[in-house]
């Protein structure tokens, strides 16, 4: 997804992949990790990480072998490999930056940020159209897809169907969320 750091910081976005799994494998197997690969999180992180969020620290310059590393440790463990997105700060300030939906941001629980693995090459946009509800607005952005649901993104097969009909990997996350993480990756640097 990004072709390198310009930081040692990143952040994680894991699908699938129950935080309290995670903490009991590492308790398990401490001496199976590399030692730059373990972290303590605070109070404010643990919340951030049950939702599939983390702020680290890697020497990796490579984030697509760095993401591989880290989804195939889990899946040595866990018997299955998430999809395991890595994000700069960069990348979440262009998103918040190019959000198309300004107004929407009053509504953070309605307004969608989803993150994808790459630019979709040939995204079904016409179905997706076909798909939203009158009050439900989407707009992609190179590797982001943005979705305003006023009424829920539970009951929205727009959302339901977004990342089959995209054709590219994405985890998504609400506004609020977002702007949770660009805090934490913030007070890290």
């Amino acid at each position: 997804m990004v072709a390198g750091f310009s930081t040692p910081r990143a952040t994680l976005a894991i699908r699938k992949l129950p935080a309290r799994r995670l903490n009991e494998q590492a308790k398990r197997n401490q001496d199976r990790f590399p030692d730059d690969f373990m972290f303590q999180l605070t109070g404010e992180e643990k919340a951030e990480v049950i939702s599939g969020n983390a702020v680290f620290l890697s020497n990796e310059n490579d984030a697509p072998q760095l993401s591989d590393k880290i989804r195939g440790e889990i899946g040595k463990r866990r018997g299955f490999e998430p999809n395991v997105l890595l994000l700069e700060l960069e990348d979440i300030e262009r998103a918040i930056s190019e959000n198309p939906f300004a107004g929407a941001e009053t509504d953070p629980k309605s307004l969608h940020v989803g993150f994808l693995a790459s630019a979709p090459r040939n995204p079904d946009l016409k179905t997706l159209e076909n798909l939203k509800k009158d009050s439900e607005r989407f707009r992609l952005i190179n590797s982001v897809f943005y979705l305003y649901a006023p009424e829920s993104v539970g009951r929205s097969k727009l959302a339901g169907n977004a990342e089959k009909l995209l054709r590219v990997v994405m985890t998504d996350r609400n506004w609020r969320t977002v702007s949770k993480i660009r805090e934490m990756v913030k007070k890290q640097i």
